[in-house]
């Protein structure tokens, strides 16, 4: 249900409700996929084998059950249930494809094929209303589709790390955030969306996507790949860009006070407008030549200092902002405004600062009630194969004493 209109700090979206989702994924982009969902109020399932999703376990803290808890991990499988299955052998595949049998999408990050060798079918054939969507790092096919590999291994085959900023040999910068998986667990959460609303309307019988990180990595591509289009196309290099330093009027600059600001004045006529009200109409002389052009503008945003130069993109609408560190963004009025920061409690963790989901709701611009934790590793075995898949007591304990299941 939405609250629409009344004065509460978040609200709750059940869009949703009563799509289950089973998620076979490690790291980053099947979970953020699920995420997504499971805000929008999906039923998330997480399926994980042996010591569970490996982000359990990075920068985690050992609990009195010896069972890590990572606040990683809890940033994006709030809210899942975790059932713990041995899917590698028979008795487990069974219960996977039991599961894949109650639920709308499934999620795999897994490598290629290691589901449909585990179910001995592929995974859309389960059931008629199954969504699949397996998120690898190359794709479904071509020669490196049975590959492993990370974000930045797929930013560098992609050619976004060819013109990145490079360090001081000359090599490209690993990039700051893992663009690639999460772009592509955003597009593997579109894509559900997408196939549950045409599978609603009746609409076509495509029930197989392919989100890999490299379909995501290429496509950030897309500004620069457009000047391929023209005569005298060159491959876009460090710093000499339109959008990664090459243009004066799109760029970092440090002020007075050594604080830094970027400033993004792209418009020709918002840079006269902004430079004749500073009485500086002389850099717009040398705006062609991009060297004199950059150091004018060098010099002129060395005279002040930043809060300075923040109050005069304010006046004059000049695309000025500063350049925050971490602490610093959260600490941003216009973020605290939209709420991009959550406070929780998490029974394990103690109190955490979450982001929101990346989108408000309402006239409000409200952000998103934050889920429940993570779960503990076979958390919610019993429970799903009791109510979801009517798995009698005797048959679960059976399961647990051979090993193929166990709980948390």
């Amino acid at each position: 249900m939405v609250f629409w209109g009344m004065d509460t700090s978040n609200v709750k979206v059940d869009w949703l409700k009563g799509i289950r989702v089973v998620l076979i994924g490690h790291y980053v982009p099947g979970p953020i996929a699920a995420y997504l969902l499971g805000m929008l109020g999906a039923e998330v399932i997480k399926v994980e084998q042996d010591k569970g999703d490996y982000l359990r376990q990075v920068g985690a803290t050992d609990m009195a059950d010896n069972q890590p808890i990572s606040p990683m991990f809890r940033m994006i499988n709030g809210g899942f249930k975790s059932v713990a299955v041995q899917w590698r052998q028979a008795e487990g595949a069974k219960i996977l494809k039991d599961l894949l049998l109650q639920a709308d999408v499934v999620i795999d990050g897994g490598r290629l094929g290691a589901l449909e060798k585990a179910l001995g079918m592929r995974p859309e054939q389960v059931s008629e209303k199954l969504i699949y969507i397996p998120i690898t790092a190359y794709g479904q096919v071509g020669p490196m589709a049975n590959l492993a590999g990370h974000d930045n291994n797929i930013l560098a085959l992609a050619g976004n790390l060819s013109y990145t900023q490079t360090d001081s040999e000359g090599l490209p910068t690993v990039f700051s955030a893992p663009v690639a998986d999460l772009f592509a667990g955003q597009m593997a959460a579109f894509g559900a969306l997408a196939a549950l609303i045409g599978r609603g309307r009746g609409l076509g019988d495509i029930r197989k996507m392919d989100a890999s990180m490299l379909h995501s990595g290429f496509f950030l591509n897309l500004l620069e790949l457009a000047s391929k289009n023209a005569d005298g196309f060159s491959a876009p290099q460090p710093g000499k860009a339109w959008m990664n330093g090459g243009r004066p009027d799109y760029r970092s600059y440090r002020c007075k006070d050594g604080k830094v600001i970027f400033f993004g004045l792209l418009e020709a006529w918002l840079l006269k407008r902004f430079l004749t009200a500073l009485g500086r109409e002389d850099l717009l002389t040398i705006q062609s030549d991009v060297t004199a052009f950059g150091n004018g503008l060098k010099a002129m945003f060395l005279e002040k200092d930043r809060s300075e130069w923040l109050e005069l993109g304010v006046k004059h609408d000049a695309c000025i902002a500063a350049v925050n560190d971490l602490e610093d963004a959260i600490a941003e009025p216009q973020v605290k405004a939209l709420g991009l920061m959550q406070t929780v409690e998490d029974p394990e963790l103690g109190q955490l600062e979450i982001p929101s989901f990346p989108m408000g709701f309402g006239e409000g611009s409200l952000p998103l009630q934050l889920p429940e934790a993570a779960p503990r590793l076979g958390e919610h075995t019993r429970e799903v194969l009791a109510s979801v898949l009517g798995y009698q007591a005797d048959r679960i304990l059976e399961l647990a004493q051979k090993g193929i299941i166990s709980f948390g």
